[in-house]
């Protein structure tokens, strides 16, 4: 049997144990990482978007290199407004998951977004996601995400017959999708096949009885087709599918309105104000109606009627209440509303705004000098301010 120098045995021991503690930290640091992640997904289901970005950002400081980390965080990110740091974590997932369609996925959907809103459809847009189309759809020329890409880049490109062709196809890799059955509609109609458009239209809202834009669609179509009668019973159809949502109301009642319908639109706000189990906001939804078309006493009456019957939601009431009387130069009600309601929320951001505007519009000098200090706090305070 061959024995081992002590100084050899000694190494060895060494080597073990540098081993032993280095497997044990990389496993306390899974774990560490592991924990992050489920905790942020965890907050990111129950909508606390500002806790889960926490998480995430505790998972990728435990692991730089935490490919998953970075595309949660790129997520909740979004949710929370922050574009560019989303557009970051997207795009550092995508590196750090290499041969992986889900962050690509990912990334196109959010570049997509701002493609589409943007009426100038920005060059540079359009070619990160033709891009990520192109590697989608040079690994699986079925993708469905890669077809989607595809297909929506087409539609701006002034060829509907390629665009509907396109979102054809992707529809029926995945049947349902609700933004490619909406652009397809819009494709449909501009290739003149408006009766397949509104098939289509028709088949999905049964399907998804709750997806609001498409019946507004269908309604603006049919107008434009000179059927009245159908683009009313759509939009009825909405309201009725969709029992609780107070703005299917009041998109019902504007179409009256602008029909010259006022007693049908009054009919419509009336019943839902009247059921307060199935509209408590109803009030909310009647004056802010009546303050969009710059109906100030019957928005004022809505919402005064709004405070008296919904206390627990008096704030809201309260600020509507002050915009209704800025905007009618109603001095001594904004000012008193004002004040209700900063002893109600002292640091309520909207109603300070108006006070300083109140006291700007003063002839007194030292109003003017708390309107000064006002707006600086207002803007020291600002989300996002540097300094």
């Amino acid at each position: 049997m061959v024995r081992l120098h002590p100084i050899c045995r000694w190494k060895i021991l060494v080597v073990f144990l540098t081993l032993l503690l280095a497997i044990s930290c990389s496993q306390s640091k899974d774990r560490t990482r592991a924990g992050a992640l489920a905790r942020g997904q965890q907050y990111y289901r129950n909508g606390d978007f500002r806790s889960a970005e926490i998480q995430f950002e505790k998972a990728i400081q435990t692991d730089a290199g935490f490919g998953e980390g970075w595309l949660w965080l790129g997520r909740a990110q979004e949710r929370l407004g922050n574009t560019k740091s989303a557009l970051d974590a997207l795009k550092e997932a995508v590196t750090l998951m290499p041969g992986q369609d889900l962050p690509l996925v990912e990334l196109g959907n959010f570049l997509l977004v701002g493609y589409v809103a943007n009426p100038r459809h920005p060059a540079d847009l359009y070619k990160q996601i033709s891009a990520i189309a192109d590697q989608l759809l040079g690994k699986n020329a079925d993708s469905f995400e890669g077809t989607k890409f595809r297909g929506f880049l087409t539609t701006t490109e002034n060829d509907p017959a390629i665009a509907v062709s396109l979102l054809s196809k992707a529809n029926r890799l995945k049947p349902g999708d609700a933004g490619v059955v909406t652009v397809l509609f819009e494709s449909l109609i501009r290739s003149g096949q408006k009766e397949q458009a509104e098939t289509i239209a028709l088949d999905f809202l049964r399907q998804r009885p709750n997806y609001g834009p498409l019946y507004t669609m269908l309604s603006q179509y049919y107008l434009q087709s000179g059927r009245k009668a159908d683009a009313e019973e759509i939009l009825k159809r909405k309201a009725e599918r969709n029992p609780k949502n107070g703005l299917y109301r009041v998109e019902l009642a504007r179409f009256y309105s602008r029909g010259g319908q006022t007693a049908q639109a009054q009919a419509v706000l009336d019943a839902m104000t009247g059921d307060s189990k199935n509209f408590p906001q109803g009030y909310v939804d009647a004056g802010d109606y009546y303050l969009e078309s710059r109906n100030w006493q019957e928005a004022r009456r809505e919402y005064a009627l709004g405070a008296q019957n919904d206390q627990k939601s008096g704030t809201i009431y309260l600020k509507r209440l002050m915009r209704v009387a800025l905007a009618m130069n109603d001095r001594p009600s904004a000012e008193q509303l004002v004040e209700q309601i900063l002893k109600q929320q002292p640091d309520d951001r909207d109603a300070e705004a108006a006070r300083a505007d109140l006291e700007m519009a003063s002839t007194d000098p030292s109003k003017i000098s708390l309107a000064i200090a006002e707006f600086k706090k207002l803007v020291d305070e600002a989300p996002g301010n540097s300094g």
